[in-house]
């Protein structure tokens, strides 16, 4: 149990660090609304995620001096925003909220999936504890980590079994697992699965941000975040750490900004478009069925007001600059890539040589 404790805080820092000083350099910079703040400090932890997987495909030492980069650099930025007091205290207080909430929901979850042992076998006891016997796929992004740590320019991408492709699999959370490589890793993969459900109960601080930006009382948002966290869809895909919780919370943020009153002073505004396709694109390298959340929050947004172009063209291009590269790989590095958008969208599960289109 001292052993779960200390790797909790220990990914619990590394995955919130970034977030902390992205949130409080917005502050600082003059952004009030604790939403748009948390908004902001999930999409810093995302970006982070992602570039640290591009930084460990580009090569080892730039991966290992990013994960240092990350961290101090992201711990001197907090220290610099907080230092001499320019930051208003009820903010702070507010901004600490969902973040104490989103450590005591991890540690929850985590005692509770280990609470009659096999942390000698994390990702095996996951697969079992609250469920029928699940399949493999927890185990896919540190596969995926660990062949880029390893091999990444020595020979061909490996299989992940039942003909999948490294490919086929958005990259995020093995970004994740590349960026803190540094500062805790094990054999039997402990420090893995702490850090997965650290990441998977972020949708604490995306749920958070979207009741709040619905101006929900005190007592309902109480209620809802705890139905939600004692609900067999967190618990299960919580613990089972398979990419799904982490791009639903970036999602949830997403909504704060478009599904709320928020969204008729944020569609002026040319850094909320980059905020939201931040989110969004994100979202997609997490998990492709995020396109299930994307399309109706689109949706929502063109009904209670289109922004101008001006604002959907920076949406746009920030959304293809961060999908862009992978698509790239996908298509040139490791093709075809395209099997579970396949499966997704057209229901197609066996491997054949149609394009995504032909299947649908």
């Amino acid at each position: 149990q001292g052993k779960l404790l200390l790797l909790l805080g220990l990914h619990l820092g590394l995955t919130g660090l970034p977030g902390v000083a992205a949130a409080l350099l917005a502050a600082r910079k003059g952004v009030r609304q604790v939403p748009v703040l948390l908004a902001i400090a999930l999409a810093a932890v995302g970006l982070v995620g992602l570039l640290g997987f591009w930084a460990y495909f580009a090569d080892r030492v730039v991966g290992e001096s990013f994960s240092y980069f990350a961290v101090l650099g992201a711990a001197g930025l907090a220290i610099w925003c907080l230092w001499g007091g320019h930051l208003d205290r009820d903010l702070l207080r507010r901004l600490g909220t969902p973040l104490a909430l989103w450590a005591l929901g991890s540690a929850f979850l985590v005692f509770l999936g280990f609470a009659h042992g096999g942390a000698d076998a994390p990702l095996m006891t996951a697969g079992i504890r609250f469920s029928h016997g699940l399949p493999g796929d927890n185990g896919v992004p540190v596969l995926t980590a660990e062949w880029i740590f390893a091999h990444a320019h020595h020979g061909p991408p490996p299989e992940q079994g039942g003909d999948w492709l490294l490919s086929d699999r958005p990259p995020l959370q093995a970004g994740f697992a590349l960026a803190q490589r540094p500062f805790g890793w094990d054999f039997e993969l402990l420090n893995y699965q702490v850090l997965g459900v650290v990441l998977q109960q972020l949708w604490i601080v995306g749920l958070w941000a979207l009741l709040l930006a619905a101006r929900v009382g005190r007592v309902t948002r109480a209620l809802a975040m705890v139905t939600v966290l004692v609900s067999d869809i967190a618990i299960i895909n919580g613990f089972f750490v398979w990419p799904k919780m982490l791009p639903a919370a970036l999602l949830l943020a997403a909504a704060a900004l478009v599904a709320t009153p928020l969204w008729l002073e944020l569609r002026r505004n040319l850094w909320a478009a980059a905020l939201v396709a931040a989110l969004c694109a994100v979202a997609m390298l997490g998990h492709g069925a995020s396109i299930f959340g994307i399309i109706p929050l689109v949706a929502v947004a063109a009904y209670r007001g289109l922004p101008s172009w001006r604002w959907l063209g920076v949406a746009v291009a920030v959304g293809i600059a961060l999908m862009a590269p992978w698509s790239a790989y996908q298509k040139w590095g490791d093709p075809p890539g395209n099997r579970l958008v396949k499966w997704t969208l057209a229901g197609v599960a066996e491997v054949d040589d149609r394009g995504v289109v032909e299947n649908i």
